[in-house]
């Protein structure tokens, strides 16, 4: 039987703490994958808070939302497609 996994979906406006603390504890508790959805940013300052995030997760898979070009330069383990996606 498959194991259940876990994904936490970002969106920094409702957290208490920066998502830098977010990703730790999410490494800390065993979260399977972090999917980076931060739609109000621009692509670079998706990339930055990317960049910074991505060291943090060891054991859990970063994936990025809908920014494949954001996912390939800061080294994400994959991109979460949705419909009518800018690449």
């Amino acid at each position: 039987m498959k194991q259940f996994q876990y994904c936490l979906i970002t969106d920094r406006v409702l957290y208490d703490q920066p998502l830098r603390e977010v990703a730790m504890e999410a490494e800390k508790a065993g979260v399977d994958y972090f999917l980076l959805r931060e739609k109000d940013l621009s692509p670079r300052e998706l990339l930055s808070l990317a960049q910074d995030l991505r060291p943090l997760l060891h054991r859990t898979r970063m994936m990025i939302h809908a920014r494949l070009d954001v996912a390939l330069a800061c080294k994400a383990d994959g991109v979460h497609f949705v419909q009518n996606i800018e690449i």
